[in-house]
């Protein structure tokens, strides 16, 4: 993999997913080019490379960037300029190597100061299975935080009381919450700052998949997400639906079971934490 980190940006770590397991990772920065280069391989066993779970897009990395210079720029793009992958450790099977098509994995990302909103949809239910189709879940990142407040949306129109997700935190590097909205709330509404009221109380929190919010996520929470989609629960809350739908798809079945089982046995990453990471803002 190599990524192209622009000047003035410095990188302060490199993750491996949860999901990819049998190999170890090495990276380094040219900052003359500013090419990131990274390898995920086993230089002791040459074991074969695995990734759990069954869930799409798939992460393999995550990588810590920080802005060591100011910049007289607005914005800064980042990009995948090379990306392979070697399907087999013969040396000699030239045709085993994977080159992946990256020319459109580039994100241009904004230059901001003080305290600041971003936001993505996370999912839209459909109606199907237990996600009213009128409702959305939204992932709102606020930059310029010492530590995590309580904050209140209120536009007008949508009111909600954001809950802090400590495990998207992380992820983004930036305070993050979420909250279940009508589907037909603009999303530019969410980058307004008049439109949240930020209080010096301790937040409300989320763990996602920890269905009965008893702070541990184990085979009860997994049954709770099956009896939910059998019915022997009445119409889950908001706080339930953000909980329960860790695939962050449209619906809350037994493939969110599946992966919140898959989370306390494998300590696997939960899609809707990823997505929190990658996807793009969008009205």
């Amino acid at each position: 993999l190599i990524f192209y980190v622009p000047a003035g940006i410095g990188v302060t770590d490199l993750n491996v997913s949860t999901r990819l397991k049998g190999g170890s990772v090495s990276y380094n920065l040219e900052e003359s080019t500013g090419k990131l280069r990274v390898v995920y391989f086993d230089a002791n066993q040459n074991s074969d490379l695995t990734v759990n779970g069954t869930s799409t897009p798939i992460e393999l990395f995550t990588i810590g960037l920080l802005a060591s210079d100011k910049t007289a720029d607005s914005s800064v793009q980042f990009a995948i300029t090379g990306m392979s992958v070697k399907l087999s450790s013969d040396p000699t099977d030239s045709s085993s190597m994977l080159v992946v098509n990256t020319d459109s994995a580039k994100v241009t990302s904004e230059v901001v100061e003080g305290v600041t909103f971003s936001a993505i949809c996370l999912y839209e239910g459909d109606g199907v299975d237990l996600i009213p189709s009128n409702k959305k879940a939204v992932a709102i990142s606020v930059t310029g935080l010492e530590a995590p407040v309580s904050i209140v949306y209120d536009d007008g129109e949508s009111y909600a009381v954001l809950k802090y997700s400590d495990e998207m935190s992380k992820k983004t590097g930036v305070a993050t919450y979420v909250a279940m909205f009508d589907k037909d709330a603009p999303m530019l509404n969410f980058t307004e700052a008049e439109n949240y009221d930020l209080r010096e109380t301790a937040p409300l929190g989320i763990t996602f998949g920890d269905a009965n919010n008893d702070g541990i996520i184990n085979a009860q929470d997994a049954l709770a997400a099956v009896n939910a989609w059998l019915r022997k629960t009445e119409s889950l809350s908001d706080a339930e639906i953000l909980a329960l739908n860790v695939n962050a798809d449209s619906r809350i079945n037994t493939f969110d079971a599946l992966g919140i089982v898959e989370a306390f046995v494998n300590q696997s990453e939960f899609a809707v934490i990823s997505k929190s990471a990658v996807l793009s803002t969008k009205d």
